[in-house]
């Protein structure tokens, strides 16, 4: 399993080609960066922009698509799935906590 670090660390060898950007089905549908390493990248540095994509996290297909498009291979979708978890266990957490 993943950790913060693990993810941080995957994500800052990201070249900011935009190459997975143009084959995600979710923005070439939408025509909008929704998701991307530099979004991901920003949301783990600062928790202002966590909300935003605690907000958008879960439409991501998990296709890989961008894994296999990617110069460096990196593998955005193990930190969506981590971020998604995040999110999942800091909710259930509070509610526990109530």
């Amino acid at each position: 399993m993943m950790h913060y670090l693990d993810i941080l660390d995957e994500i800052n060898k990201c070249l900011h080609c935009l190459l997975c950007l143009h084959v995600c089905p979710l923005i070439v549908d939408l025509n909008q960066e929704i998701i991307s390493p530099k979004i991901i990248q920003n949301s783990l540095r600062n928790p202002i922009n966590k909300v935003y994509v605690d907000d958008v996290i879960y439409l991501c297909l998990k296709c890989g698509a961008c894994k296999i498009i990617c110069p460096r291979n990196l593998d955005i979708t193990k930190a969506v799935i981590y971020i998604g978890k995040s999110i999942f266990s800091d909710i259930t957490t509070r509610k526990m906590q109530k």
